[in-house]
């Protein structure tokens, strides 16, 4: 994704919360105040090392799973792209080579030098991950339980989408901080921004009125 998609993204994100008073976005001040690179390393570490567990236990049994989905998909007529009766090589083992080969180089304290080789399209996320394996259990109209490997998927999720969700969210925090801060400072109060004072003081709380209405005449400066 280009910078300029990126901006354009976030701003899109900044003008749907502000002006949709019916969104209760929930800001959490906490993110002001913590490091930020101390709080994603700890996030990248803690839930890299929680996949690499349940790699270990469950990742050779969904191995053998999904030679068996390929199995059922040929037996049904079908011939998958990614799912074969007999695999050409141990994908299992592929992924635990590709662990070690990560676990070597983490050394380095800043996690963003491993998001992109952890993150980006490859064996993990192809072959082992859920919507794949969902889209051809589907396709083929099979009866094939895969719920036992629902906490592995989760952890394969965390690696390969979840910190950019977790980059997004905080991001969307703090520039909707910076956004209701800047807009007090330069005394911008629109129609949306009454809507939700109104929503707050009335329906949230069990303030007077004549208290209720000489706040929100004080917020947004109205004679």
């Amino acid at each position: 994704m280009e910078v300029g998609s990126i901006s354009h993204f976030f701003v899109e994100i900044l003008k749907n919360i502000d002006q949709e008073n019916i969104c209760k976005f929930q800001i959490n001040n906490k993110y002001k105040i913590i490091d930020l690179n101390n709080y994603f390393n700890e996030f990248f570490y803690l839930n890299w090392n929680e996949f690499c567990v349940e790699w270990n236990k469950k990742g050779k049994e969904l191995f053998l799973q999904l030679i068996e989905l390929g199995k059922l998909i040929k037996e049904s007529g079908g011939k998958s792209q990614i799912y074969a009766a007999k695999p050409r090589n141990d994908k299992f083992n592929q992924i635990i080579c590709w662990i070690e080969e990560i676990n070597k180089r983490l050394n380095s304290k800043n996690v963003f030098n491993f998001i992109y080789d952890i993150s980006k399209d490859d064996l993990l996320s192809k072959y082992f991950y859920n919507e794949n394996i969902s889209k051809e259990i589907n396709k083929y109209n099979l009866k094939l339980d895969f719920t036992k490997f629902n906490l592995l998927q989760d952890k394969i999720y965390k690696i390969k989408e979840g910190f950019f969700t977790e980059f997004v969210r905080i991001f969307t925090q703090l520039a909707y901080i910076k956004l209701i801060e800047l807009k007090k400072s330069f005394s911008i109060f629109n129609f949306n921004d009454l809507i939700k004072t109104v929503e707050n003081t009335f329906l949230d709380s069990e303030i007077s009125n004549s208290n209720t209405l000489s706040k929100i005449q004080k917020d947004s400066n109205v004679s």
